[in-house]
C-alpha cells in the first residue's frame, strides 16, 4: 500500500519530464531551420533580390547631366550613371544636390511638329523640332522661388539641358502639377532652349 503511494508522484513527475521534453522536439521539427518548404521560399526570394538588383543595374546607362559649378555662375557637364528615365535623370540631380528631395516626375511627353512622338512609327531625325513637355511635382516650384535670379537659372538650366541633352530635344516645356510656373522672377509659359554660357554666366535662351 506504502509502495503504491510512493510510485504515484513519481509516475506523475515521469510523465511530465515526457511532456515536456515531447513539446521541445515539436518545436525543433517546425523550426524554419528544419522547414524545407521555408528553406526554399528564403532561396527565392534572395534570387528574386538579385534578379532585381540586376535588372536596375542593367536599365543604367552613361548620362550627361549638367550641374552648377563652386561659384554657382556656369553650369557644367558630367557623365553619370543614371537609369534611363526621365526620374532617373532627375534622381541623379537631387543627388547631385541641384534639385531637393522630393521631385517627381508627373509626366514626360515628346512631341515632333506638335504631334506626339511614337518611338515605333516615327523618326526623330525626321524633323528638327522635337519638344519635350516635361511636368514636375510641388517641390521643384517651391525650390525654384527660394531662389535668387542667379540660383533660379542654375537649376532651371540644368533641368533644360539635361533634358535637351539626353533626350536630343531642341527645347523643352516645364510645368508644375499641369500649371505654368511662376517663379517670381520669371513666367515659363514658353519652351526652353539649351542654356548657354554668356560673358555674365549661364543665361536662359527662350524661342
Amino acid at each position: 500500500m506504502n509502495n503504491n503511494k510512493r510510485m504515484k508522484p513519481a509516475c506523475l513527475i515521469l510523465f511530465l519530464i515526457l511532456m515536456v521534453f515531447t513539446a521541445c522536439s515539436a518545436k525543433k521539427d517546425i523550426s524554419p531551420e528544419s522547414d524545407p518548404q521555408t528553406a526554399d521560399e528564403a532561396e527565392m526570394n534572395n534570387e528574386s533580390i538579385m534578379v532585381k538588383k540586376a535588372e536596375i543595374q542593367e536599365n543604367k546607362m552613361k548620362t550627361k547631366i549638367f550641374v552648377p559649378d563652386s561659384q554657382a555662375e556656369k553650369l557644367l557637364e558630367k557623365e553619370v550613371d543614371s537609369e534611363a528615365t526621365p526620374q532617373g535623370l532627375i534622381n541623379v540631380l537631387v543627388n547631385e544636390s541641384v534639385l531637393p528631395n522630393g521631385v517627381r516626375v508627373n509626366d514626360f511627353t515628346m512631341e515632333i511638329d506638335g504631334v506626339e512622338f511614337n518611338p515605333d512609327t516615327m523618326d526623330k531625325k525626321d524633323s528638327d523640332t522635337i519638344t519635350g513637355k516635361l511636368d514636375l511635382t510641388q517641390e521643384f516650384a517651391d525650390s525654384i522661388r527660394q531662389q535668387g535670379t542667379a540660383g533660379e537659372n542654375m537649376m532651371m538650366g540644368a533641368v533644360v539641358n539635361t533634358f535637351i541633352e539626353n533626350y536630343e530635344l531642341l527645347e523643352i516645356e516645364i510645368t508644375v502639377n499641369g500649371q505654368t510656373l511662376e517663379s517670381g522672377h520669371s513666367v515659363y509659359d514658353q519652351p526652353l532652349t539649351f542654356y548657354e554660357d554668356n560673358d555674365e554666366g549661364t543665361d536662359k535662351i527662350r524661342k
